[in-house]
Protein backbone atom coordinates (compact mmCIF):
# COMPACT_ATOMS: atom_id res chain seq x y z
CA UNK A 1 0.00 0.00 0.00
CA UNK A 2 2.96 2.20 0.73
CA UNK A 3 3.89 2.05 -2.92
CA UNK A 4 0.94 2.85 -4.36
CA UNK A 5 0.43 5.70 -2.30
CA UNK A 6 4.38 7.00 -3.32
CA UNK A 7 3.29 6.33 -6.79
CA UNK A 8 0.00 8.38 -6.19
CA UNK A 9 2.03 11.05 -4.89
CA UNK A 10 4.47 11.31 -7.69
CA UNK A 11 1.95 11.28 -10.32
CA UNK A 12 0.09 14.35 -8.21
CA UNK A 13 3.53 16.09 -7.96
CA UNK A 14 3.99 15.52 -11.99
CA UNK A 15 1.02 16.74 -12.45
CA UNK A 16 1.42 19.91 -10.41
CA UNK A 17 4.62 20.19 -12.05
CA UNK A 18 2.76 20.46 -15.53
CA UNK A 19 0.30 23.08 -14.55
CA UNK A 20 2.95 25.09 -13.14
CA UNK A 21 5.23 24.79 -16.10
CA UNK A 22 2.14 25.44 -18.50
CA UNK A 23 0.77 28.25 -16.76
CA UNK A 24 4.11 30.17 -16.09
CA UNK A 25 4.94 29.25 -20.07
CA UNK A 26 1.11 30.80 -20.64
CA UNK A 27 2.03 33.93 -18.72
CA UNK A 28 5.23 34.51 -20.43
CA UNK A 29 3.30 33.82 -24.17
CA UNK A 30 1.24 36.78 -22.75
CA UNK A 31 3.92 39.21 -21.91
CA UNK A 32 5.60 38.60 -25.10
CA UNK A 33 2.63 39.02 -26.92
CA UNK A 34 2.26 42.52 -24.91
CA UNK A 35 6.20 43.42 -25.70
CA UNK A 36 5.20 42.07 -29.42
CA UNK A 37 2.72 44.76 -29.39
CA UNK A 38 4.24 47.42 -27.91
CA UNK A 39 7.06 46.93 -30.21
CA UNK A 40 5.06 47.22 -33.41
CA UNK A 41 3.39 50.46 -32.04
CA UNK A 42 6.70 51.64 -32.08
CA UNK A 43 8.00 50.76 -34.99
CA UNK A 44 4.55 52.46 -36.69
CA UNK A 45 5.56 55.61 -35.13
CA UNK A 46 9.02 55.75 -36.23
CA UNK A 47 7.54 54.84 -39.72
CA UNK A 48 5.34 57.81 -39.38
CA UNK A 49 7.99 60.05 -38.18
CA UNK A 50 10.47 58.93 -40.96
CA UNK A 51 7.72 59.17 -43.28
CA UNK A 52 6.85 63.30 -42.09
CA UNK A 53 10.87 63.93 -41.77
CA UNK A 54 11.29 63.06 -45.74
CA UNK A 55 8.42 65.02 -46.82
CA UNK A 56 9.45 67.88 -44.50
CA UNK A 57 12.92 67.52 -46.29
CA UNK A 58 11.38 67.13 -49.88
CA UNK A 59 9.46 69.99 -49.21
CA UNK A 60 12.59 72.28 -48.17
CA UNK A 61 14.22 71.34 -50.74
CA UNK A 62 11.89 72.44 -53.61
CA UNK A 63 11.66 75.35 -51.63
CA UNK A 64 15.71 75.86 -51.83
CA UNK A 65 15.48 74.72 -55.05
CA UNK A 66 13.05 77.92 -56.15
CA UNK A 67 14.82 80.29 -54.19
CA UNK A 68 18.27 79.14 -55.82
CA UNK A 69 16.57 79.71 -59.20
CA UNK A 70 15.78 83.14 -58.46
CA UNK A 71 18.88 83.91 -56.96
CA UNK A 72 20.27 82.90 -60.39
CA UNK A 73 17.92 84.64 -62.45
CA UNK A 74 18.76 87.75 -60.42
CA UNK A 75 22.11 87.52 -60.67
CA UNK A 76 21.01 86.99 -64.57
CA UNK A 77 19.30 90.20 -65.10
CA UNK A 78 22.06 92.05 -62.94
CA UNK A 79 25.24 91.01 -65.10
CA UNK A 80 23.13 91.63 -68.33
CA UNK A 81 22.39 95.19 -66.95
CA UNK A 82 26.21 95.39 -65.95
CA UNK A 83 29.39 95.28 -68.23
CA UNK A 84 32.17 93.93 -66.29
CA UNK A 85 36.10 94.10 -67.63
CA UNK A 86 38.18 90.22 -68.09
CA UNK A 87 39.20 90.60 -64.00
CA UNK A 88 35.33 90.57 -63.43
CA UNK A 89 35.67 94.66 -62.22
CA UNK A 90 32.31 96.10 -62.50
CA UNK A 91 32.68 98.71 -65.81
CA UNK A 92 29.33 100.41 -66.43
CA UNK A 93 26.40 99.88 -64.94
CA UNK A 94 23.45 99.97 -66.84
CA UNK A 95 20.41 100.06 -64.41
Amino acid sequence: MNRLNALEANTTLYARYVEEQTSAMREMLRRLNEDLGRLEGIGRAQAALYERSINDFEKHRREMDIEHRELVSQVNISQMRSVFDPLGRLIVDIA
